[in-house]
């Protein structure tokens, strides 16, 4: 999933435009960020929004590949998604940190799906330097890499002062017009939302968004099961993880009812209510099942041989 040349210890300095201590926010061209993710819908958008930025892309499946990464090449940010198979980010993040200078000093923003108070005290607890809220936008996206790219922080950054919703704010003027001129019928109408959609529009080049599309179609059918197969054996730990992932990608693409019910499930299996939990699987798995028929539409995307779309994401 990597880019197929990686940056080579020490040419930090030449690869940016300005050196790590001055603090310089200007995008270098050809600059290196660490993005480590594992959901391949995630690593496709955000690698397909960054390179468009200027930068180049390196990506780390889990927090120990972070880790091992950071210790062989420079980087002058690691997007970091706090929870990963192996190593999660925030261990990740500590052990980065115990790294020599300077990489053991590379901002680091931490990838949540919680905006809460304790999401943002458990990331600077890590050593890192910031944080963003799941679903990721492009605008939220770059504001954050602008903010720390390169930058060397003299002191702690302080978590009382980091904004609660900051990539919650609404999209763009002129994305619901642009979703809305797609011309598709299904999309506005209730079970994914124009806004979100206009913004992917705008986001990426069609090519990829078609792309990034048909991942996220495969790897949420392969959760979906894993979920179905979680509730059949009453395992809540895994019912809980895999609901959590589900609630992060649908909100990505806008659909709603599907975000909504998989929170709840994930919620439910945090407060050991397993059996309320495993009632509500078969409403989560229909909805989102539905709103990938829908997704697929919008996308131009073509449907396997036994899907027939159908324009209503609620559960019957």
């Amino acid at each position: 999933m990597a880019d197929p040349v990686r940056p080579a210890p020490n040419r930090a300095a030449a690869d940016r435009s300005a050196p790590l201590s001055t603090g310089a926010t200007a995008r270098p061209e050809g600059g290196y960020i660490l993005l480590a993710e594992d959901n391949p819908t995630n690593q496709l958008l955000m690698k397909a929004i960054l390179r468009q930025a200027g930068f180049r892309v390196e990506i780390a499946e889990s927090g120990a590949t972070a880790v091992d990464l950071m210790r062989d090449a420079d980087y002058g940010l690691v997007l970091m998604d706090v929870q990963m198979p192996s190593m999660d980010g925030f261990e990740a993040a500590r052990r980065i940190r115990r790294l020599p200078p300077p990489r053991g000093q590379v901002p680091m923003v931490g990838m949540t799906a919680y905006g809460f108070a304790d999401s943002r005290r458990a990331c600077m607890a890590a050593g890192m330097n910031d944080f963003v809220t799941k679903p990721i936008h492009r605008k939220t996206l770059l504001a954050v890499v602008d903010r720390w790219y390169g930058r060397l922080p003299q002191t702690a950054p302080d978590v009382e002062s980091m904004p609660e919703n900051r990539d919650r704010a609404a999209p763009d003027a002129g994305w619901a017009e642009s979703a809305a001129a797609i011309g598709d019928p299904v999309a506005p109408a209730g079970c994914l939302d124009a806004a979100v959609l206009g913004e992917l529009e705008r986001s990426v080049a069609r090519p990829v968004l078609v792309r990034v599309v048909e991942v996220f179609l495969q790897d949420s059918e392969s959760r979906l099961g894993r979920l179905e197969s979680a509730a059949a054996t009453g395992d809540r730990e895994r019912l809980g993880r895999e609901a959590h992932t589900l609630a992060s990608a649908f909100g990505t693409f806008g659909a709603t009812q599907a975000k909504e019910d998989a929170a709840a499930v994930e919620a439910l299996c945090q407060s050991a209510d397993a059996a309320e939990a495993v009632a509500r699987v078969p409403s989560l798995v229909a909805n989102c099942r539905r709103a990938l028929i829908t997704l697929r539409q919008w996308a131009s995307v073509p449907p396997p041989d036994d899907a027939r779309p159908r324009s209503d994401c609620r559960s019957d």
